[in-house]
Protein backbone atom coordinates (compact mmCIF):
# COMPACT_ATOMS: atom_id res chain seq x y z
CA UNK A 1 0.00 0.00 0.00
CA UNK A 2 1.34 3.50 -1.21
CA UNK A 3 0.36 6.47 0.70
CA UNK A 4 -0.77 9.61 -1.17
CA UNK A 5 -1.26 12.72 0.58
CA UNK A 6 -3.45 12.52 4.02
CA UNK A 7 -6.46 11.16 2.36
CA UNK A 8 -5.74 9.01 -0.61
CA UNK A 9 -4.03 5.56 -0.57
CA UNK A 10 -3.05 3.53 -3.69
CA UNK A 11 -3.63 -0.32 -3.10
CA UNK A 12 -0.86 -2.54 -5.39
CA UNK A 13 -1.17 -6.02 -4.59
CA UNK A 14 -5.14 -6.96 -4.40
CA UNK A 15 -6.66 -10.37 -4.71
CA UNK A 16 -8.84 -11.96 -7.26
CA UNK A 17 -12.47 -12.36 -6.96
CA UNK A 18 -13.68 -15.97 -6.13
CA UNK A 19 -16.44 -17.34 -7.51
CA UNK A 20 -18.40 -17.74 -4.43
CA UNK A 21 -17.87 -13.52 -4.05
CA UNK A 22 -19.33 -13.09 -7.56
CA UNK A 23 -21.68 -15.39 -6.79
CA UNK A 24 -22.63 -13.29 -3.96
CA UNK A 25 -24.43 -10.86 -6.34
CA UNK A 26 -24.80 -13.56 -9.63
CA UNK A 27 -25.80 -16.92 -9.93
CA UNK A 28 -23.63 -19.19 -10.19
CA UNK A 29 -24.88 -20.57 -13.93
CA UNK A 30 -23.85 -16.68 -15.28
CA UNK A 31 -20.46 -16.82 -13.65
CA UNK A 32 -19.89 -20.48 -14.97
CA UNK A 33 -21.86 -19.13 -18.35
CA UNK A 34 -19.21 -16.95 -18.94
CA UNK A 35 -16.22 -19.52 -18.71
CA UNK A 36 -18.40 -21.42 -20.69
CA UNK A 37 -18.54 -18.23 -23.87
CA UNK A 38 -14.79 -18.33 -23.63
CA UNK A 39 -14.43 -22.21 -23.99
CA UNK A 40 -16.84 -21.79 -26.90
CA UNK A 41 -16.08 -18.85 -28.49
CA UNK A 42 -12.46 -20.33 -28.51
CA UNK A 43 -14.01 -23.50 -30.68
CA UNK A 44 -15.64 -21.23 -32.75
CA UNK A 45 -12.88 -19.63 -33.75
CA UNK A 46 -10.67 -22.76 -33.92
CA UNK A 47 -13.77 -23.93 -36.42
CA UNK A 48 -12.51 -21.31 -38.95
CA UNK A 49 -8.99 -22.02 -38.62
CA UNK A 50 -9.99 -25.79 -39.40
CA UNK A 51 -11.83 -24.74 -42.49
CA UNK A 52 -9.13 -22.81 -43.90
CA UNK A 53 -6.72 -25.79 -43.77
CA UNK A 54 -9.22 -28.14 -44.96
CA UNK A 55 -9.97 -25.41 -47.78
CA UNK A 56 -6.27 -25.02 -48.78
CA UNK A 57 -5.71 -28.88 -49.01
CA UNK A 58 -8.58 -29.92 -50.59
CA UNK A 59 -7.41 -27.07 -53.34
CA UNK A 60 -3.97 -28.85 -54.21
CA UNK A 61 -5.70 -32.24 -54.99
CA UNK A 62 -8.98 -31.05 -56.57
CA UNK A 63 -9.86 -30.10 -60.41
CA UNK A 64 -12.55 -27.70 -59.28
CA UNK A 65 -12.39 -24.65 -56.62
CA UNK A 66 -13.05 -25.43 -53.53
CA UNK A 67 -15.85 -23.71 -51.25
CA UNK A 68 -16.10 -23.63 -47.51
CA UNK A 69 -19.15 -22.42 -45.22
CA UNK A 70 -18.48 -22.48 -41.68
CA UNK A 71 -21.59 -22.05 -39.32
CA UNK A 72 -20.25 -21.37 -36.20
CA UNK A 73 -21.98 -19.44 -33.12
CA UNK A 74 -20.56 -17.07 -31.57
CA UNK A 75 -19.87 -14.88 -35.28
CA UNK A 76 -17.49 -12.55 -33.85
CA UNK A 77 -18.75 -9.66 -36.81
CA UNK A 78 -19.16 -6.74 -34.41
CA UNK A 79 -16.08 -7.28 -32.28
CA UNK A 80 -13.88 -4.44 -32.91
CA UNK A 81 -9.80 -5.23 -32.59
CA UNK A 82 -9.77 -3.33 -28.92
CA UNK A 83 -12.59 -5.41 -27.56
CA UNK A 84 -16.09 -7.06 -27.52
CA UNK A 85 -19.25 -5.56 -29.54
CA UNK A 86 -22.52 -6.45 -29.81
CA UNK A 87 -22.50 -10.00 -27.89
CA UNK A 88 -19.46 -10.81 -30.10
CA UNK A 89 -16.18 -12.54 -28.37
CA UNK A 90 -13.36 -12.73 -31.17
CA UNK A 91 -13.80 -11.58 -34.73
CA UNK A 92 -13.89 -15.60 -36.02
CA UNK A 93 -14.14 -14.23 -39.79
CA UNK A 94 -11.41 -11.95 -39.19
CA UNK A 95 -9.15 -14.34 -37.40
CA UNK A 96 -9.78 -17.01 -40.06
CA UNK A 97 -9.03 -14.69 -42.93
CA UNK A 98 -6.11 -13.38 -40.95
CA UNK A 99 -4.55 -16.96 -40.82
CA UNK A 100 -5.66 -17.69 -44.06
CA UNK A 101 -2.60 -15.00 -45.41
CA UNK A 102 -0.57 -15.29 -42.09
CA UNK A 103 -0.30 -19.49 -41.98
CA UNK A 104 -1.61 -20.66 -45.50
CA UNK A 105 -0.07 -17.82 -47.88
CA UNK A 106 -3.39 -16.64 -49.46
CA UNK A 107 -2.39 -13.71 -51.18
CA UNK A 108 -6.28 -12.78 -51.66
CA UNK A 109 -9.21 -13.09 -49.43
CA UNK A 110 -13.08 -12.92 -50.09
CA UNK A 111 -15.42 -12.42 -47.09
CA UNK A 112 -18.98 -11.92 -47.76
CA UNK A 113 -21.00 -11.20 -44.90
CA UNK A 114 -24.71 -10.75 -44.77
CA UNK A 115 -27.09 -10.40 -41.76
CA UNK A 116 -29.88 -7.88 -40.50
CA UNK A 117 -26.67 -5.79 -39.18
CA UNK A 118 -23.59 -4.18 -40.47
CA UNK A 119 -19.76 -6.34 -40.15
CA UNK A 120 -18.05 -3.28 -38.32
CA UNK A 121 -15.76 -5.28 -36.27
CA UNK A 122 -14.59 -7.16 -39.55
CA UNK A 123 -14.90 -3.73 -41.12
CA UNK A 124 -12.37 -2.17 -39.15
CA UNK A 125 -10.01 -5.16 -38.65
CA UNK A 126 -9.20 -4.77 -42.72
CA UNK A 127 -10.13 -1.59 -43.57
CA UNK A 128 -7.07 -0.64 -45.36
CA UNK A 129 -5.55 -4.16 -46.47
CA UNK A 130 -5.33 -4.72 -49.64
CA UNK A 131 -5.47 -8.30 -49.75
CA UNK A 132 -8.81 -9.02 -48.29
CA UNK A 133 -12.02 -7.99 -50.02
CA UNK A 134 -14.72 -7.17 -47.21
CA UNK A 135 -18.51 -7.39 -48.75
CA UNK A 136 -21.23 -6.25 -46.14
CA UNK A 137 -25.02 -6.83 -47.57
CA UNK A 138 -27.49 -5.98 -44.51
CA UNK A 139 -30.14 -3.20 -43.42
CA UNK A 140 -29.77 -0.09 -43.57
CA UNK A 141 -29.60 2.05 -40.16
CA UNK A 142 -30.37 -1.33 -38.06
CA UNK A 143 -27.57 -1.70 -35.56
CA UNK A 144 -24.88 -0.95 -34.74
CA UNK A 145 -25.80 2.59 -37.61
CA UNK A 146 -22.41 2.17 -39.55
CA UNK A 147 -20.80 2.28 -42.34
CA UNK A 148 -22.87 3.21 -45.03
CA UNK A 149 -21.94 2.25 -49.37
CA UNK A 150 -19.70 5.08 -50.06
CA UNK A 151 -17.25 3.37 -47.24
CA UNK A 152 -14.75 1.49 -49.67
CA UNK A 153 -11.47 1.13 -47.43
CA UNK A 154 -9.27 3.64 -47.13
CA UNK A 155 -5.61 4.04 -47.96
CA UNK A 156 -4.39 0.88 -49.55
CA UNK A 157 -7.51 -0.75 -48.82
CA UNK A 158 -9.43 1.86 -50.87
CA UNK A 159 -11.78 -0.20 -52.96
CA UNK A 160 -11.33 -3.60 -51.50
CA UNK A 161 -14.76 -2.89 -49.24
CA UNK A 162 -18.20 -2.56 -50.44
CA UNK A 163 -20.68 -2.11 -47.82
CA UNK A 164 -24.36 -2.39 -49.42
CA UNK A 165 -26.70 -1.05 -46.97
CA UNK A 166 -30.34 -2.65 -48.22
CA UNK A 167 -33.99 -1.48 -46.86
CA UNK A 168 -35.49 -3.32 -44.05
CA UNK A 169 -37.85 -6.12 -45.55
CA UNK A 170 -35.84 -6.31 -49.07
CA UNK A 171 -36.78 -9.92 -49.43
CA UNK A 172 -35.36 -12.37 -51.83
CA UNK A 173 -35.51 -11.22 -55.03
CA UNK A 174 -33.50 -7.90 -53.54
CA UNK A 175 -30.81 -10.51 -52.54
CA UNK A 176 -30.79 -12.65 -55.68
CA UNK A 177 -30.54 -9.12 -57.46
CA UNK A 178 -27.49 -8.65 -55.23
CA UNK A 179 -25.58 -11.50 -55.78
CA UNK A 180 -26.25 -11.58 -59.85
CA UNK A 181 -24.92 -7.69 -60.67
Amino acid sequence: MKFRGSEIIQLQDFRTATVEDIASVHSRSYVFGLEKTFQESLIAAGAGLSLVDHVVATSKVSQTPVIGFALIRLPGHHVVPKGPMGFCVFGNVAIAARYAQRARGLQRVFIIDFDVHHRNGTNDVFYDDPDIFFLSIHQEGSYPGTRKIDNIGCGNGEGAMLNLPLAGWSGDITMRTVFLL
